[in-house]
């Protein structure tokens, strides 16, 4: 052992001991009073703060992201009684949640967002602490533990939502809070108010949730190597019995969490398969975890670091690390570097993590399978309790590898890394929230005209990680009615739930939803959304028909007779009943929430496609005034003068209709108001040239016209496929879609 060193800090003389057996009971207390309290965890305060202010922005412009999105949903369409009822995998945090709704009411989305930006303030905090307890030596690294622990980099879902927080940091934050209670009370001996306040603690968090398991394992592992110089026996044995304690704690408030927990036995034998199916392979999943929370995945995100001088996003995100940069590589410059000599510590360090990643590997084994991407997006949430130890073991290495007189360098980009991932995570999070958004409010209008649930199936699985999420963001800005017949596969569940595309059967009653949010109805339609780059379209999921339901459309027999497809245009003003128009089928957009459509036409007319990334608005003042009195689910309509509208240049709608051997009528109510349409007619088995057409044009009145297209397919079961796009940029231009009737036969 070496002596206690003289340093001078800041003009005062303090003492360093480094693990000396003469004074066990001052052990480390001149560097955290002066070196912890008064700079380093001040440094750290700010940078985390800064932090969570990014970590806020990101939260409220991804709302809602991952679980927040189930709550949303539970929200509104079950009122608060619902969070009762549920999310019974945790009633003390449904219990929770129900105090929160109906202390906030309308501000309780605000407030859970605050909340939980403090928690993870918190959490952080506490890893700073947690860093300066084991190495204090090395207390000047401390803003950089907590910014290792809070930036989205080992853990990916850091965006501040009320349904992470709760369910996986509040458990681990008490934990952690425990673990230094349990550290003073080790050193006083004058009062147990420590010991009793360390033990409720984490028996409070154990019950809460089973993220304090972990942290329990690594309380025991601290004391048991000896948190406490191990050559005062008195001590020794006192730090053994407070870390059997704690354990013995941890596991008997984990049990009670279990036994109140609705699927506890569902659960349990969850555990016991996992136990089983994994037990071979759990060292390298082990090992394998212990290398991507210390390591790798600080290689993943070096490795997805770039600039453009063409990208606002990724040049802000570099100003923020930079400051970040500055925040934390100022403490360690003005330090003297010393040589990296805490051995031993680093050793507990160690053992700790890989013993609390014992149950976490056990508890989720679905997170090592290949369904899931390990490590990635959701399923990093797991190693949240790991986090503080995790950072301080990243820091304590690079210590150890790197000379004094460089770590400077280290730490800097390591803040620019950081301040790089925060603003990613905002950027990702609107993008994801935009594109949903949009697909939404395409599918809106369908979806309101349906009389069962409606499910749209993305062709990718980057957008969200669960249906339920894919569902939340979709559906954020709509009416709870109108929501709860809808629902949102990505392409995996969707091959899991519905089978494949080709041959397609989907089931009429797949019963799709999340715990207590259900969708009870028939499946009336199955909606296939094609992602390209920044764009989308809508299409039936079935490519075996492009139909959305093949029972409507009877099928004929195929013909040698050649495609027809012929329009003409003309202004309309007016009204136009389109029950008197004599039509098979015939569909109203009255509105971006609301479709009608004949009562007995068998929906052969449907909302086909969104051109672009475009948001469908409601429209009023069209000059053509439509009635009806055949309708569903609005019966009977009189003069109602409006539509839907999109603005943007190429940007537009889509609809089909059958097509066969059979001549018909399709008669298609358009408007455009500061811009000029274009109308393209096209035939799903090219028997006929597209027709096109874009004479309708306006100079700001608002302008209505009628296209009459006539048609044939040279085969049976093909669709016709009508595109109106808006053609010039005028600024304010938009382009409006009213209604559709279909007649057979030659109407001319």
């Amino acid at each position: 052992m070496e002596p206690y060193k003289i340093r001078a800090i800041s003009g005062n003389i303090t003492f360093d001991p480094q693990q000396d057996p003469s004074s066990p009971s001052n052990f480390a207390e001149p560097l955290l009073r002066r070196r912890l309290i008064k700079l380093h965890l001040r440094r750290a305060v700010l940078s985390v703060i800064i932090a969570c202010t990014v970590l806020i922005v990101a939260a409220v412009v991804a709302f809602p992201e991952q679980d927040d999105g189930y709550w949303a949903m539970l929200l509104k369409e079950l009122g608060p009684p619902g969070t009762l009822t549920g999310y019974l995998g945790s009633p003390a945090i449904g219990w929770l949640w129900y105090v929160l709704v109906q202390s906030c009411g309308i501000y309780f989305w605000p407030v859970a967002i605050l909340l939980s930006a403090a928690l993870w303030v918190i959490f952080a905090l506490e890893s700073s602490y947690f860093w300066i307890v084991q190495f204090p030596e090395h207390s000047e690294c401390a803003p950089l533990a907590g910014c290792l622990t809070i930036a989205p980099i080992v853990v990916a879902v850091q965006t501040t939502t009320l349904a992470l927080a709760s369910v996986a940091l509040l458990p681990a934050a008490l934990a952690y809070a425990s673990l230094f209670m349990l550290m003073r009370a080790s050193r006083s001996e004058a009062s147990n108010y420590p010991f009793i306040f360390g033990l409720v603690t984490l028996a409070a968090g154990a019950i809460l949730g089973e993220s304090a398991l972990p942290v329990g394992i690594i309380i025991f592992i601290l004391f048991i190597r000896g948190y406490l110089p191990q050559s005062d026996g008195v001590l020794r044995q006192q730090a053994k019995r407070i870390a059997y304690t704690a354990l013995a704690t941890t596991a008997v408030a984990y049990i009670v969490y279990r036994v109140t927990t609705y699927s506890s036995s569902a659960a349990a034998s969850h555990v016991s398969r996992g136990i089983w199916r994994t037990a071979a392979g759990l060292p390298f999943n082990i090992l394998s975890a212990a290398w991507h929370t210390v390591i790798g995945a600080y290689g993943t995100a070096v490795g997805s670091f770039y600039l453009s001088w063409g990208s606002k996003t990724l040049l802000v995100s570099l100003v923020v690390g930079l400051l970040f940069a500055w925040i934390i590589a100022s403490a360690v410059i003005s330090e003297n570097g010393e040589p990296f000599t805490a051995w031993h510590r680093l050793q507990t360090a160690v053992l700790a993590l890989f013993a609390a990643l014992i149950p976490i590997e056990i508890m989720h084994p679905n997170g090592a399978s290949s369904q899931f991407p390990r490590y990635m997006e959701y399923a990093s949430r797991f190693f949240i309790p790991i986090l503080p130890v995790a950072a301080c073991l990243t820091i304590a290495l690079f210590l150890s590898f790197v000379q004094p007189r460089r770590r400077a360098i280290i730490v800097a980009a390591l803040g620019v890394l950081i301040g790089f991932t925060l603003l990613n995570q905002i950027w990702t999070g609107f993008h994801r929230q935009t594109t949903l958004a949009g697909i939404g409010s395409s599918l809106k209008p369908y979806v309101a005209a349906s009389s069962g649930t409606v499910v749209g199936v993305l062709s990718t699985n980057g957008l969200c990680f669960a249906d339920y999420a894919c569902t939340a963001k979709a559906t954020s800005n709509w009416p709870a009615e109108t929501s709860k017949h809808f629902w949102m596969y990505t392409e995996r569940e969707a091959l899991r739930h519905l089978g494949p595309r080709k041959p397609c059967r989907p089931p009429s009653q797949a019963n799709p939803g999340m715990r207590a949010v259900r969708r009870s109805e028939p499946i009336t339609n199955v909606l296939w959304i094609q992602m390209t780059n920044d764009h989308f379209s809508l299409s039936p999921y079935c490519v075996s028909s492009a139909l959305p339901a093949a029972s409507h459309y009877p099928l004929l027999k195929s013909t040698s007779a050649k495609g027809i497809l012929s329009g003409t245009f003309s202004t309309a003003a007016g009204v136009v009943d389109l029950t008197q128009l004599d039509a098979s089928d015939w569909e109203a957009w009255t509105s971006a929430a609301s479709a009608n459509h004949k009562a007995d036409g068998g929906k052969q007319i449907y909302y086909y496609n969104t051109i672009g990334r475009a948001v469908v608005r409601d429209y009023s003042g069209s000059p053509v005034g439509i009635s009806w009195s055949d309708g569903t689910p609005i019966e009977q309509v009189s003069e109602l003068h409006s539509g839907i509208a999109i603005s943007g240049r190429g940007r537009g709608f889509q609809i089909a209709a059958p097509a066969d051997g059979i001549t018909r009528t399709l008669s298609v109510y358009v408007g455009a108001r500061e811009t000029r349409g274009q109308l393209t007619a096209h035939l799903s088995d090219g028997s006929a040239p597209d027709y096109t057409d874009s004479s309708l044009s306006d100079n700001g009145s608002g302008t209505a016209g009628v296209y009459k297209l006539i048609y044939r397919a040279r085969a049976a079961g093909q669709t016709i496929v009508i595109t109106y796009t808006q053609l010039t940029p005028a600024s304010n231009g938009k382009i409006i879609l009213q209604a559709a009737a279909l007649v057979a036969g030659d109407s001319r």
